[in-house]
């Protein structure tokens, strides 16, 4: 995910050597391929050993600093250990339906399956983002208490990832986009700023 990509390209630039291990066979799903391969390059660009299919399962003190269990029991042993696993919406004991993630399922204006109950943001897992959870909220209220009742549009969610060179994407990806029948004319182009170009750096 875009905090673990964050944070291998921040400590590898600070001078850490850094391996990042992530279950799909390239960093950051749900995001662009393109997208995908351009932060996989960045990172080994930055001096990142990537580890796709390499599922961590275990981490154990070691003689000499931390063990790292991963695939068929192999170890790799590390200083130190960073993991960024995601999260899962906190929702057991409430009592309410949830799906398989246990996420709370709503319908377009935040709405649960119990009479009188919304959820919105993180608790939905649908865009696990701060703006959307504060724009959901004031569309709530603004539903539940304003005069003018609204719905947020979750297809156009802008998304960043702050490595170097920073990603950013809005809409559904290009696989996104041929699932749902849309014809597509893909255009793309690299570069790099002048002033990189210059004096022979490769951003």
């Amino acid at each position: 995910g875009y905090i673990a990509v964050e944070f291998a390209s921040m400590l590898a630039r600070l001078g850490s050597q850094v391996t990042l291990f992530f279950r799909d066979r390239a960093p950051l799903r749900g995001f662009d391929e393109t997208l995908r391969s351009a932060a996989a390059a960045a990172l080994q660009a930055a001096g990142v050993e990537l580890r796709a299919g390499s599922a961590p399962t275990r981490v154990q003190r070691g003689a000499h600093g931390l063990l790292l269990a991963y695939g068929e029991e192999r170890l790799l042993e590390f200083p130190w250990v960073l993991n960024a696993t995601g999260r899962r919406p906190n929702t057991q004991g409430l009592g309410l339906a949830v799906d398989a993630q246990g996420a709370l399922p709503v319908d377009a204006t935040m709405r649960t399956a119990l009479e009188g109950v919304y959820a919105i943001g993180d608790v939905t897992n649908r865009r696990n983002l701060t703006p959307v959870a504060i724009a959901e909220g004031r569309a709530l209220a603004d539903s539940l208490f304003g005069a003018a009742p609204r719905t947020v549009d979750l297809s156009l969610v802008a998304s960043a990832v702050f490595m170097l060179p920073p990603i950013a994407t809005v809409g559904p990806t290009e696989a996104e986009a041929l699932a749902a029948g849309h014809t597509l004319k893909v255009f793309e182009t690299d570069f790099r700023p002048m002033r990189q170009a210059f004096i022979g750096g490769h951003e």
